[in-house]
């Protein structure tokens, strides 16, 4: 006779809010799930590494897990044994993970996923950064997007989507682009698109960057004098060393998705997750 399959176990660690709805939908849908360092509705809650056994999921957070086994501030470290423990069969995901534990974790026959890096991830998880930057910048005035001039700097998966949806409410919205190819897309998408020129610029409302790198000198501050430039970037974010702002001008503001909308941000987490264990497993 043959055996029931088992029960697929999973380790959600502590991160954002997202983290808590992701260990609930899991649960949900038949996962055996342990939190570590949180609690979730039908979710057990437990002080240190559960013993999880070969073909186990451990899900780090969005920030990731560090050299050494880092897993946050106050958390337990993550050890090469741990790690063995998922092998073989087994997935660590998280939003990045150290070289030595992914080097463990091949030792362990233990397959990586850093959804960070990861195409259908990025994209989903451009839409609720998009539209959580639009919320922020009506807060900040009260005024609604349509017909003020907006600025989106860089034409990635964040900075089209969000081009986008202002274009859509009725913004008046030009993307600055260093690629080519990229500034094209942008032009593709009814959009309007430039070089990289801050004098195409000048008199906008406010400025949202998506590029993960210092480009905001002193003189995106000083001679445009936008309203407020909101940096969606990750870190290091895009302010350059020694730029000097006024306060409420510059607004960083990365990790939207989790801060705004957990549980999108959980089902998008979810839904990768998902569909990798079901092109590998």
């Amino acid at each position: 006779m043959s055996s029931m399959p088992r029960q697929r176990r999973a380790l959600v660690v502590a991160g954002d809010a997202r983290q808590h709805h992701l260990a609930a939908w899991l649960a949900a849908r038949g996962w055996r799930v342990y939190a570590l360092g949180f609690a979730a509705p039908g979710v057990e809650t437990v002080p240190a590494w559960p013993g999880l056994g070969p073909g186990a999921m451990l899900v780090g957070p969005l920030r990731g897990i560090g050299p050494g086994g880092g897993l946050g501030e106050g958390m337990p470290v993550l050890t090469p044994e741990q790690v063995a423990d998922l092998g073989p069969g087994g997935l660590i995901a998280a939003g990045r993970i150290a070289p030595d534990v992914a080097a463990w974790a091949r030792e362990a026959e233990v397959d990586c996923l850093a959804y960070l890096s990861d195409e259908a991830f990025q994209w989903h998880n451009a839409v609720p950064t998009a539209e959580a930057a639009i919320a922020l910048a009506v807060g900040r005035t009260g005024e609604t997007v349509a017909e003020r001039p907006f600025a989106v700097l860089g034409a990635g998966r964040v900075g089209l989507t969000l081009a986008v949806r202002l274009a859509a409410l009725g913004a008046r919205v030009r993307v600055l682009e260093r690629d080519p190819g990229l500034r094209a897309r942008a032009r593709a998408l009814g959009l309007a698109a430039g070089p990289w020129d801050r004098n195409l610029i000048r008199g906008m409302d406010g400025i949202f960057n998506t590029v993960p790198a210092p480009v905001l000198d002193q003189a995106w501050f000083d001679v445009l004098q936008p309203a407020w430039v909101m940096d969606l970037a990750s870190a290091p974010g895009g302010r350059a060393p020694g730029v000097v702002v006024a306060e409420g001008r510059y607004l960083p503001q990365p990790g939207l998705p989790g801060r705004f909308a957990p549980r999108a941000a959980a089902r998008i987490l979810a839904e990768v997750l998902e569909d990798w264990w079901r092109m590998h497993r």
